[in-house]
């Protein structure tokens, strides 16, 4: 089955806001790393609605880009 906005089923009681029937879904992955108190990248979309939603401080991090960084510069090397 397939639905253009595609399908994200949460069941969670500690929400102190009301969940919006439609979620944005650039914010669908980082909505669960906060459940799960992930941190997440301080550049991540969402950070106000997740504060809003979730009513809790997400903790921010900024290692995400840094090791991008590096993985991406070493993909570039060229194997002898």
């Amino acid at each position: 089955m397939y639905h253009s906005l595609g399908v994200f089923f949460i069941k969670h009681w500690d929400f102190n806001s009301e969940f919006p029937k439609i979620v944005p879904n650039h914010i669908v992955t980082n909505i669960i790393m906060a459940l799960f108190d992930v941190p997440l990248s301080y550049m991540a979309d969402g950070l106000d609605l997740l504060r809003k939603l979730l009513n809790k401080n997400i903790e921010l991090t900024n290692l995400y880009l840094r090791r991008w960084r590096i993985i991406k510069k070493l993909s570039l090397v060229k194997l002898k």
